[in-house]
């Protein structure tokens, strides 16, 4: 019974079974052991689990919470813990010296005179400088393109003017290009530079066949296919010619 007990897992509730050499399982293998003897708890601070004091109690007198903001717990501790503006019967958050934006706690605009806050490098949006505008619309623009060609590949396509659309050559080509694929082959040329070949207009009696024959009678079936082959060209004489 001993035996079972070893060969589960150190911490409360598991009863996985322990890896070869340690007393945790494989979920838990590097979780800690509180230092405490006996205590079947995980590591949450400084060796310690929470129950042997790896969190600081709450400072409220009685109270048996553990300090969350400030030195309270939830219950004891401020309702309230942003900061808020110093000015009296101000509800605004506090940004810098202890002030909201309204009450000057915000950043001004360099320019002289000018009483809004800043927004672009130290300057409101109405003082900002044209050429920072570009340079940060260039930016903006050079950005965006490079993501779309990252994720559009057949954007390339477009400065060569085509208006009424990519053909399918235009497609592969992109694609072999952008994923290292053999280049497509330009079957128009292909078939320009191969000579074309006549249609054969067959009659409803000439139909595919097979002729099997044995070496004994040569003869006869070279008689016979000699005869055909009038016969064809007397229907093909008969008719329009080739379609």
């Amino acid at each position: 019974m001993a035996k079972d007990l070893t060969d589960k897992c150190h911490f409360n509730g598991c009863s996985e079974s322990v890896r070869p050499g340690s007393r945790k399982c494989a979920f838990h293998r590097k979780k800690g052991i509180c230092r405490i003897h006996n205590c079947h708890n995980q590591v949450y601070a400084r060796g310690l689990c929470v129950r042997h004091g790896a969190r600081k109690p709450c400072t409220h007198p009685k109270c048996d919470g553990y300090a969350r903001n400030g030195g309270f717990c939830t219950r004891h501790g401020e309702k309230n813990p942003i900061k808020l503006c110093s000015v009296k019967d101000c509800t605004n958050k506090a940004h810098a010296r202890q002030l909201c934006v309204r009450h000057g706690g915000g950043q001004k605009c360099k320019a002289s005179d000018c009483t809004m806050h800043a927004r672009t490098g130290g300057w409101c949006s109405r003082h900002t400088p044209v050429e920072d505008l570009d340079h940060f619309r260039h930016a903006m623009e050079t950005m965006s393109t490079a993501a779309a060609r990252a994720h559009q590949p057949f954007l390339a396509l477009q400065p060569r003017g085509i208006e009424s659309g990519f053909s399918m050559h235009d497609i592969c080509q992109v694609l072999s290009q952008t994923y290292g694929l053999p280049a497509p082959v330009n079957l128009s040329l292909a078939q320009s530079q191969t000579a074309k070949l006549p249609s054969i207009k067959l009659s409803a009696d000439s139909k595919p066949y097979f002729i099997v024959h044995d070496d004994d009678d040569d003869d006869r079936d070279v008689g016979n296919a000699a005869r055909m082959r009038d016969n064809n060209d007397a229907e093909y004489d008969s008719s329009d010619g080739y379609d």
